[in-house]
């Protein structure tokens, strides 16, 4: 048995990442804040403790399905369900056909935590969502080097998108893996928004809303483009929403990928006021990136660029701040800086600490 944010949950023969419980409840903090009521599959449910953490944690959960196609899966969900005293059905079968093949209405939440990439099943979780004004889906990438570029040939084949193996890649993996499952809701007139992504440890995390209209669909458009780095100092960056570059030089590119928000205010603010410590930290950088560009630099390269030292980050923004320079941390990396306006202002401020 083992336990989670308060709760015991048996996992004998069944996978279970006791490193993403901070991911885990980030996400129920997400869904807490949703304002229907909800009608949730949790696929690839191993032993139910995302969905049970759903139950038992968000006051909007209507109804809840586990599906799993491992036995040994459901009969751990089961023993947790009736511990838990949580009211639901278990399916053993497999995801894809599942989904294809489930009643139109049942579900208006779907959860995707598959080994690997999500994108497989895209289509038939928000095929069994279609008739929905307003639906929901969450999906888990473990895949980061497919995402990330370390395995760039796959990232064609899975989300129809190039990666850019750098200071930022994480970044742009989530980004691509946005524009991907977005790709999937305009096939059903849905348009998305984004109410929580991120990148924790080994994983991206997307919480989209989906919206059936062609209006959000075209505003997502807007939201799609393409990032370019220099192939001199390896700081460079900019971002486009056509796949062209002003850079006189570029050695490399990424996208298409989504170039808008991770996150919706509302979602960030209700998170937060919720949070324990750990999770309103990662909560409040999340928040802070939005209305950035889609990349950021770090002060390692920065040092390595300029062939000096390193300098405290705390230093370092009270320079940029005294420089006029907009910037904030990111999530994504403990020494990275998302930046407004030109990285030769930040050069300076880096220069002068």
């Amino acid at each position: 048995m083992i336990r989670e944010k308060g709760l015991d949950f048996f996992a004998d023969g069944v996978f279970y990442n006791p490193h993403m419980e901070l991911s885990r409840t980030l996400s129920s903090l997400a869904v807490d804040s949703i304002d229907d009521k909800l009608r949730v599959l949790d696929a690839f449910s191993a032993s139910g403790i995302r969905g049970i953490r759903y139950a038992k944690e968000c006051r909007n959960i209507e109804s809840i399905d586990f599906l799993d196609s491992e036995h040994d899966a459901i009969k751990a969900i089961r023993k947790n369900m009736k511990l838990h005293k949580i009211k639901g059905k278990t399916i053993e079968h497999e995801a894809i056909h599942y989904m294809i093949n489930s009643d139109p209405g049942k579900y208006n939440f779907v959860e995707l935590d598959p080994f690997g990439s999500p994108s497989p099943y895209f289509h038939s979780a928000i095929r069994a969502m279609r008739n929905e004004k307003t639906a929901y889906l969450s999906a888990t990438a473990t895949d980061t080097a497919v995402l990330c570029g370390s395995s760039a040939d796959a990232c064609p084949r899975y989300y129809h998108s190039k990666p850019m193996l750098n200071d930022f890649c994480h970044e742009t993996g989530l980004r691509i893996l946005i524009r991907r499952a977005m790709e999937s809701a305009h096939e059903f007139n849905f348009g998305i928004e984004p109410l929580l992504c991120f990148y924790y440890r080994h994983q991206m995390k997307i919480i989209l809303k989906l919206r059936k209209g062609a209006d959000g669909a075209n505003e997502n458009i807007k939201n799609i483009g393409y990032v370019f780095s220099g192939d001199y100092d390896g700081v460079r960056v900019e971002f486009s929403r056509k796949p062209i570059c002003s850079l006189k030089k570029y050695y490399d590119y990424a996208g298409p990928l989504w170039i808008g928000d991770l996150c919706s205010r509302k979602t960030a603010d209700a998170c937060i006021k919720k949070a324990e410590d750990d999770e309103k930290k990662i909560l409040k950088l999340i928040k802070g990136e939005m209305g950035y560009p889609p990349f950021f630099v770090t002060t390692s390269s920065l040092g390595k660029m300029q062939k000096r030292g390193i300098p405290g980050m705390e230093k370092l923004f009270d320079r940029l701040k005294e420089n006029g320079v907009k910037a904030v941390k990111t999530h994504f990396e403990r020494n990275g800086i998302k930046y407004k306006g030109k990285i030769e202002d930040v050069i300076r401020a880096f220069d002068s600490v």
